[in-house]
């Protein structure tokens, strides 16, 4: 019996390697090949993170959250396109992986970050309580935006025309902004395209001369206003750079997808 449990016991032990190798030996490894390193730009600022492609897209907005302060109920997050949008709860109860977030992959947020709401929320109470003042007053009269339209270097360009090739436009409108180049538009000197490079996060401008890439979060701010007669279209202003002189002007602009730009903008 002695030799019987001694054989027995020496079986046992050779057997034993032969079943630890049969544990797969990515095993150990899966918890870290699920990690993703992204990059988040908010408010012309970058962030590097790293997330689980397990998670969900709504629990990537409160990582964002915690990182830029931008509340996770304000993002709107591009990536190749629209990625979360607040007006578009359905997105976020996705795996980030299969929304289509990669290794490296860069994400551009927009939204009011909460010190912003916060003003925002007082602005609204005072103005709920009657509680301005007559200088306040004024000086919001003061702001209230120029007409650009009966400004003289707006005007040589407008008395043109609209373009026939003007692209379609309606208001009022808030369409996504399209792929490709949109095109039909005026600068200053000629016809204008613009396009956007979301996978890049950039802006094409492009007339006859040249064609120019921009970085999302270098431009300093995009407004617009509607052109009188024609208010289906505006006067797009994109700031290019630190100050005002590096305002560029695009005549003709549709005004459906001026919102979708200046969401763009942060």
């Amino acid at each position: 019996k002695s030799a019987m449990g001694d054989a027995d016991q020496q079986a046992a032990t050779d057997a034993a390697p032969a079943a630890a190798s049969e544990v797969p030996p990515a095993a150990a490894d899966t918890g870290d090949a699920s990690l993703l390193n992204i990059r988040v730009v908010y408010a012309k600022k970058t962030v590097k993170m790293t997330v689980s492609a397990n998670s969900t897209v709504e629990q990537l907005k409160k990582d964002i959250e915690r990182e830029t302060g931008c509340p996770a109920a304000l993002q709107k997050i591009m990536l190749k396109g629209l990625f979360s949008s607040p007006d578009k709860p359905e997105l976020d109860s996705r795996q980030v992986a299969e929304a289509g977030l990669t290794e490296g992959a860069k994400l551009l947020v927009v939204g009011a970050s909460a010190a912003q709401v916060i003003r925002m929320t007082a602005a609204e109470a005072a103005a709920k309580t009657g509680n301005f003042t007559l200088d306040a007053e004024a000086a919001g009269a003061a702001q209230q935006p120029q007409k650009w339209c009966e400004q003289t270097q707006h005007r040589k360009v407008l008395d043109k025309g609209k373009p026939s090739d003007a692209p379609f436009a309606y208001r009022p409108g808030q369409d996504p902004f399209p792929e490709g180049m949109l095109l039909g538009m005026m600068d200053h000197r000629g016809k204008v395209r613009l396009s956007l490079k979301l996978d890049e996060n950039a802006m094409v401008i492009a007339t006859n001369e040249r064609t120019q890439k921009y970085p999302l979060h270098a431009i300093q701010g995009v407004t617009s206003q509607p052109i009188m007669g024609h208010e289906e279209y505006h006067i797009l202003c994109i700031q290019l750079g630190a100050s005002d002189r590096s305002n560029y002007y695009i005549y003709w602009f549709p005004a459906q997808y001026v919102s979708a730009l200046k969401a763009l903008i942060p």
